[in-house]
């Protein structure tokens, strides 16, 4: 490891521990979360962060989309959320944001009961609550009308969370070993200077054991940054160091500076330079410079339509690489209904070996439905392909046919109706790349005692998948345990010197102690049985928020 990256790391910590901490949330915060646990989902903000039943949830994958819920249960140190789409299950470790306090109006236009509400304040009309200047509070008016507190009259405040995990991984059968322990911080120092600026360090140390006996340490620098302005009383915003690109995060993270303006209209736009850190272990940096620029466009205060277009050229090793262009909308023209789109158009030029013109590289369109009964559907299509890039070289590049041709394309639908205390969900999609066309069916029911039972179903020219899940979850005090079981039987078609049929088993079971201390420790196992092999893991993570 760099004497430059322990320089940074530790200075980073220096500064945010000398920050003094200051009263906690209140009431129309956003939050940052993390998911912790599966079935039912958990995140790691509770009633000690302000969290009530009710407030809403948003998650946005590493896989592209956005996906909203809502907070059905609160803890002390964590909370259970229920999100709208009934088969979405995110990874753990998944990050999202929840927003608190009472009527504040939630990301798709509804209150904390999570019926559709008008997240207004009555009396004002649109233009009003636009245009509505920093006014004394005087008596008889509403108490959360008066003027907010400038950074020169809040005090700092400093948050932060320790977290590690770690896992081991044996099977026999192939005399393969595998084992990782990460321990980290992500710390935010806010207005340490009296100017609403924030620091921000987010840094872990990993130890990877590599193919039974090759081993890797490595500190792993994802955040370090500095960020002023971009709140209500500077709307000019400039952050510098490493941290994700603000104005379109699709750009990917930065080692560098960006630079953003908001009008007064409510339109923004922003202009970004400096190196893209390899997305691997090491996030090595000063391979890749790239410079972009955005705008953002919106029609009405309520922001019922965005757009936003974003152009990103980059240069791989001095020599030039990529040609990018990200188109987005968002239309949200009734409570209730929301449209997503996104698109990747790749410009090549003669530089370019395999493919020239313009390519669609990546496109996902989303229509959700959510109605008052809590019941809804979403429609979702999705192509992907390899662009034609130099900055392969952390990964083991495609080959020249690949590059031409290999493709996806998938048209699904989720569907989620609630009766009761049980919710029937199902899911339906197909999908189609260079060499066949195939399907897959699932459909459930979630009960709130705790069980959830999933029959699935996957076919393509290949291979015939059916079976089910089965998960249990359940709290007790500061312990909360899960179960799992998935049963899947297989049947290859087309191959030879292989077996026609195989079955699948895998079963999990974890448990998770929240202290009164504040701490966070999960524990798990998990066992998987394939054919004749079996394989095994065992893990734990933990975390403190202070």
């Amino acid at each position: 490891m760099s004497g430059t990256r322990v320089f940074c790391a530790a200075l980073a910590v220096l500064l945010v521990l000398g920050v003094p901490r200051t009263a906690s949330a209140k009431d129309g915060d956003v939050l940052e979360l993390r998911i912790i646990g599966i079935g039912p989902v958990l995140v790691d903000r509770g009633s000690g962060d302000g969290v009530s039943v009710g407030d809403r949830v948003v998650v946005r994958p590493r896989g592209g989309g956005v996906y909203a819920g809502r907070v059905t249960e609160v803890r002390d140190r964590d909370s259970v959320v229920e999100f709208d789409e009934a088969d979405f299950v995110p990874e753990p470790g998944t990050k999202g944001d929840v927003r608190l306090g009472g009527d504040a109006p939630s990301y798709d236009g509804t209150d904390r009961s999570g019926k559709p509400g008008s997240g207004k304040k009555k009396g004002l009309t649109d233009q009003e609550r636009w245009d509505n200047e920093d006014k004394e509070w005087e008596p008889g008016m509403p108490l959360l009308s008066g003027r907010p507190l400038r950074p020169r009259e809040r005090d700092a405040k400093t948050t932060m969370r320790v977290f590690g995990s770690g896992a081991i991984t044996s099977t026999p059968k192939d005399d393969f070993d595998s084992s990782f322990l990460r321990v980290g911080v992500d710390a935010v120092a806010e207005n340490y200077f009296g100017r609403g600026e924030r620091i921000r360090f987010l840094g872990e140390i990993d130890y990877l054991t590599e193919h039974n006996d090759e081993t890797g340490l490595d500190l792993l620098v994802q955040r370090l940054s500095y960020l002023w302005g971009g709140t209500r009383f500077s709307p000019m915003r400039v952050e510098g160091g490493r941290f994700l690109q603000h104005g379109m995060a699709e750009f990917g993270v930065l080692d560098g500076v960006e630079w953003s303006q908001r009008l007064d209209s409510g339109h923004s736009f922003g202009f970004s330079a400096g190196f893209m850190p390899e997305p691997d272990e090491d996030f090595d940096s000063f391979s890749d410079f790239q410079i972009a620029g955005f705008f953002r466009w919106i029609a009405d205060p309520h922001e019922r339509l965005v757009l936003t277009g974003g152009f990103q050229k980059s240069w791989h090793n001095g020599a030039a690489d990529r040609d990018l262009i990200i188109l987005k909308a968002r239309y949200r023209p009734e409570k209730g209904l929301q449209v997503d789109a996104v698109m990747w158009i790749d410009l090549y030029t003669g530089g370019d070996l395999i493919k020239s013109g313009a390519g669609l590289t990546y496109a996902l369109v989303t229509l959700t439905r959510r109605y008052d009964d809590g019941s809804g559907y979403t429609v979702a299509y999705r192509h992907q392909e390899f662009p034609d890039i130099d900055r392969n070289g952390e990964f083991l590049p495609p080959i020249a046919t690949e590059l031409d041709d290999d493709r996806l394309d998938r048209l699904s639908l989720d569907l989620w109706r609630w009766y009761d205390r049980t919710r029937v969900y199902g899911h339906v999609s197909i999908y189609n790349d260079e060499d066949y066309t195939g399907g897959a069916i699932e459909g459930g029911i979630a009960m709130r005692s705790g069980w959830d039972w999933t029959a699935l179903a996957n076919l393509n020219e290949f291979e015939e998948v059916v079976g089910g899940r089965a998960a249990y979850g359940k709290t007790s005090g500061n312990l909360r345990w899960d179960l799992f079981y998935e049963f899947t039987f297989h049947h290859f078609d087309g191959f030879d010197n292989n077996r026609d049929d195989l079955f699948q088993h895998r079963v999990r079971g974890s448990g998770t102690l929240l202290s009164d201390s504040g701490w966070d420790v999960t524990a798990f196992g998990e066992l998987s049985v394939y054919d004749e092999e079996i394989s095994g893991t065992l893990g734990f993570s933990f975390q403190r928020r202070y």
